[in-house]
C-alpha cells in the first residue's frame, strides 16, 4: 500500500510539473508572450512566404525587384505621408492564447524600399 502511495505521488508530482512547465512556456504571467518551443506559433504568413526570400531584400530596392522576389504580400497600407507599408505577416494565427508573433514588412516612398522591418512584437 505505502508503494502504491508512493507511486501515486510520484505521478501527481510529474504531472503537476508538465503543467508548471506547460504554463510557463505557453501561458507566461500576463500579456503575450514568446513561445521557445515554436516561435512562430501566432505569425501567419503571407501564402508562399519565404524567410530566406525576405532576406535577400535591400533598402533602395525598387517594387518590382521585390516582386521579381518575394510572394505577393498579405496586405498594404498607405500613409498620409506618403509611405506605403508592405506587410508578409500578421498576428492572430495561435488557436490558444496570445503569443509574440514574427514581423516582416517594407516601407516603400516613391516605389524604392525605404525600411526594411524584421521584429518580433509582443503586442
Amino acid at each position: 500500500m505505502v508503494t502504491a502511495n508512493k507511486a501515486i505521488g510520484a505521478a501527481a508530482c510529474s504531472a503537476l510539473a508538465v503543467a508548471a512547465i506547460f504554463c510557463i512556456l505557453f501561458v507566461g504571467c500576463s500579456g503575450e508572450r514568446y513561445c521557445y518551443l515554436y516561435p512562430s506559433i501566432d505569425t501567419t504568413y503571407a501564402e508562399g512566404y519565404s524567410e530566406a526570400d525576405f532576406l535577400k531584400l535591400k533598402v533602395g530596392m525598387s517594387m518590382s525587384e521585390v516582386d521579381r522576389i518575394m510572394c505577393k504580400p498579405r496586405s498594404m497600407q498607405e500613409y498620409p505621408n506618403g509611405v506605403t507599408r508592405v506587410f508578409y505577416t500578421r498576428d492572430g494565427k495561435a488557436p490558444i492564447g496570445d503569443f509574440a508573433w514574427f514581423g516582416r514588412s517594407l516601407e516603400v516612398s516613391k516605389g524604392t524600399v525605404t525600411r526594411i522591418v524584421s521584429t518580433i512584437y509582443y503586442d
